[in-house]
C-alpha cells in the first residue's frame, strides 16, 4: 500500500494488503478462524472515498483502520467508488488467446469511472476500447474502438452489473454472523434483539458489549454495523 500511498503512515502498517491495478484494494486474511464465529480476521486500512466488497456489496466509509472478518468461501476484495471491472463471464471462459465476444462490467456506483480495455489475439495487433461512467445519470458508455478494430469480436456485446447499488442490510448481515456462531442460544437471541431494536449501531454496539459477547463475535458485528 506505500507504493500507492508513501506518506500516509497506516500504509506502512498493513504489509499484507496490496492494490491490485489502481482500484481493487486485496486484503487477505493469513490468521486462524476464531472457533465462535468462523470467521477470520484481518486488519485493513482504507485509503479515503467509498469502498465496495466485491463479494458482499458491503459499502465501507474510508480513511481508516478497520478489522474485516470473513469465512473460508470468501476474502476482502474492495472497490473504489467509480470503478470499472471488465470480466469475462464463467460460461464465456475458453482455452484459447482469442478475445471474448461476451464481457460483463461490473461498475461500482458513486462516483465517475474510467478504464480502458486493451485486448489483441497474441499477434501484437492492438485494440483499445475506452469504456465511462457517469454517476450523476448512471449512463455506462462503451466508446468506439481504436488501434486494429479487428482484434475485437464483430458480435462483440457488455452487459452491465451495478456492484453495491443496494448496500447490505446491516441489520442482515448481522443476523447471519450470529445464526452461524456456536454459543448459547439465549444469548445470541439476546444480541440479535439488542440489534434488531437499536435506534442507532452506536447504542446496539453498546448493548452488545453490556451483554458481555465474545471480543470476536462484537468485533465481527462492529464491522457490519459501523461499514458504511
Amino acid at each position: 500500500m506505500y507504493y500507492e500511498h508513501p506518506d500516509e503512515h497506516e500504509a506502512y502498517q498493513v504489509p499484507n494488503q496490496f492494490m491490485f491495478g489502481t482500484d481493487l484494494l486485496v486484503a487477505p486474511i493469513t490468521s486462524p478462524a476464531d472457533r465462535e464465529t468462523g470467521l477470520g480476521r484481518v486488519k485493513a486500512w482504507l485509503p479515503e472515498g467509498e469502498w465496495v466488497d466485491l463479494f458482499t456489496g458491503t459499502r465501507y466509509r474510508g480513511g481508516r483502520v478497520l478489522h474485516l472478518h470473513r469465512d473460508l468461501g470468501s476474502i476482502p476484495v474492495l472497490a473504489r467508488a467509480g470503478t470499472i471491472l471488465p470480466l469475462v463471464p464463467a460460461d464465456s471462459l475458453g482455452g484459447g488467446t482469442d478475445p471474448s465476444s461476451r464481457i460483463e462490467l461490473r461498475v461500482v456506483p458513486g462516483a465517475d469511472g474510467e478504464f480502458t480495455l486493451v485486448e489483441d489475439r497474441d499477434d501484437q495487433r492492438w485494440a483499445r476500447t475506452r469504456i465511462t461512467y457517469d454517476d450523476a445519470t448512471g449512463a455506462v458508455t462503451v466508446h468506439d474502438v481504436e488501434g486494429d478494430g479487428s482484434s475485437v469480436p464483430a458480435d462483440r456485446s457488455y452487459d452491465t452489473v451495478l456492484v453495491g447499488i443496494d448496500n447490505a442490510d446491516p441489520v442482515a448481515a448481522a443476523f447471519a454472523i450470529l445464526d452461524r456462531a456456536q454459543m448459547g442460544f439465549e444469548l445470541k437471541g439476546a444480541a440479535y434483539e439488542a440489534i434488531r431494536t437499536a435506534p442507532t449501531p452506536a447504542s446496539a454496539i453498546g448493548t452488545l458489549q453490556a451483554l458481555e459477547v465474545s471480543p470476536a463475535l462484537l468485533g465481527a458485528l462492529t464491522e457490519v454495523l459501523l461499514a458504511g
